[in-house]
């Protein structure tokens, strides 16, 4: 009884944690006008790069007692 209180608990704060990343996903994928920047300055051998989307990210978030990271694949077609 306990421990399902628990895993409840756990279960509802992973979910919140985990819906506020995943709602605001287009904030994550994008580049900032630095991150641009910079990519064109170390881009060699002419390489073209797509700027509009980063292909991955990691994103963590932390409350009072819980640490939750999620690691995306942006570009993944599956």
């Amino acid at each position: 009884m306990y421990i399902d209180q628990l895993r409840a608990i756990m279960k509802d704060k992973y979910d919140a944690i985990s819906s506020d990343i995943l709602t605001y996903i287009g904030n994550y994928t994008k580049y900032t006008d630095a991150e641009i920047e910079k990519l064109k300055e170390d881009a060699t051998g002419g390489r073209k790069m797509d700027y509009s989307t980063r292909p991955e990210f990691t994103e963590q978030k932390k409350n009072q007692d819980v640490s939750l990271a999620i690691w995306a694949n942006v570009t993944a077609k599956s």
